[in-house]
């Protein structure tokens, strides 16, 4: 996806010429959880797989690191669109958590499970 070209141009337009050299998970900016720490995950072994698993599973902090990169380089702050952005991407990831425990709790499975969590809504 573009996260990951996106994150490349921007490492490298900060560091020119490092590949993937200053990778890390989500670049340090949100921290670990319990055993999983940026920097310990075989990053400098295997960037790019790493970056991969990063876009598809962590896509919305994916995304703020590769902004947060640019942004500290340049020492910008955020501006109104920038929050506006943030918010919207906190509701949809909130409304997708609601909808799967609605779904779990309700033991929809199957094409007909939206429909099912649409009605209950």
């Amino acid at each position: 996806p573009a996260q990951i070209y996106m994150r490349h141009k921007a490492l490298n337009h900060v560091n020119p010429g490092s590949g993937w050299s200053d990778y890390k998970c989500c670049q340090g900016y949100f921290g670990g959880c319990c055993c999983l720490q940026p920097g310990n995950l075989c990053e400098s072994v295997c960037p790019c797989p790493c970056m991969c698993l990063e876009a598809f599973l962590c896509t919305g902090p994916a995304v703020s690191a590769t902004s947060n990169v640019i942004r500290s380089a340049y020492r910008l702050g955020l501006d109104e669109d920038d929050v506006r952005l943030i918010r919207c991407s906190n509701c949809l990831m909130i409304f997708s958590i609601c909808l799967t425990c609605v779904a779990r709790c309700t033991k929809c499975e199957g094409d007909d499970a939206l429909a099912h969590i649409v009605n209950i809504i």
